[in-house]
């Protein structure tokens, strides 16, 4: 897998500005773990919580294990995970089936603290994690690409997913679980902007977006479910008093500003789960065998 995907010069420093603020956050989140006394492999997800859900969710709420029996691969399959984190859906899928398990991140904190806990859980030899761009990925072939909310970042997530289809052995599938925009005019929208500025990503994408690249990848989609209603949301008056607090935070650090611009984001995000604008779906799709 020594062959990567290139991507431009532009897109390299956009990407290696967000590696610095996920490694800040990264550091941020794994001394909370640390200081909670997590065991090695527990508390390592940083995604959003689901509620039990029912019919064809049940046990969605225990999301790793929930998306490998959906995704259902091969026998001792090759995996990539793009935008990895500390390794939490990976580490759990390798403990329990065999396979060659790879993880992309864009911050090198992350990458460190992932691969030491592959080693504290005796994974090393099936479960490997790498710094590296989602738009300069391995070639593969993969058996199976995953995406759990990492995908937002690109600049053009049509570009990225049909790069990654193009990884896919045949017979392989890719799964997101991604937030996604109603529409083009979410994207434009304050509140829609603002995300974007928090979060230091161009542009917001739609379902269309996803989908299309779905479609210029040459991929077959299987699935399309929306979880948005099993999210677990904060109330409109405790996300008021949480801004309020941290606009005051932020205007009196001498550091640690960026940090706490992206949990400003983050209540973003929740206005606009809570208007709809956005939505949390799994998109699954498969590549031909022939």
């Amino acid at each position: 897998m020594s062959t990567f995907i290139g991507m431009s010069a532009a897109q390299e420093h956009c990407e290696e500005a967000i590696a610095g603020l996920y490694d800040k956050l990264a550091r941020f989140a794994w001394w909370r773990r640390r200081l909670s006394r997590s065991r090695p492999g527990e508390g390592l997800a940083m995604r959003k919580a689901l509620r039990p859900g029912s019919g064809e969710l049940a046990g969605v709420e225990d999301l790793n294990s929930w998306l490998w029996e959906r995704a259902a691969p091969s026998a001792d399959p090759v995996v990539l995970d793009v935008g990895a984190g500390f390794g939490d859906t990976l580490l759990s899928w390798a403990a329990q089936n065999a396979g060659h398990y790879l993880g992309l991140g864009l911050s090198r904190y992350q990458v460190e603290r992932a691969t030491d806990q592959a080693k504290t859980l005796g994974l090393s030899e099936s479960c490997r994690f790498l710094q590296c761009a989602f738009d300069r990925s391995p070639a593969g072939p993969f058996d199976l690409i995953v995406s759990i909310e990492s995908l937002f970042h690109a600049a053009d997530v049509r570009r990225t997913i049909a790069r990654l289809a193009a990884s896919l052995a045949p017979g392989g599938s890719i799964v997101m679980v991604e937030d996604m925009a109603r529409d083009d005019a979410v994207v434009t929208s304050g509140v829609g902007r603002e995300l974007c500025d928090r979060w230091m990503t161009p542009r917001l994408h739609t379902r269309s977006d996803y989908l299309e690249g779905l479609r210029d990848g040459g991929l077959e989609v299987e699935y399309d479910i929306d979880l948005s209603d099993l999210l677990t949301l904060s109330t409109q008056e405790h996300r008021v008093r949480r801004h309020r607090r941290l606009r005051r935070l932020r205007a009196i650090l001498p550091v640690g500003r960026s940090v706490v611009g992206v949990f400003l984001g983050g209540l973003a995000m929740e206005e606009m789960h809570h208007r709809r604008d956005l939505c949390y779906r799994v998109l699954g799709a498969r590549r031909s065998r022939s």
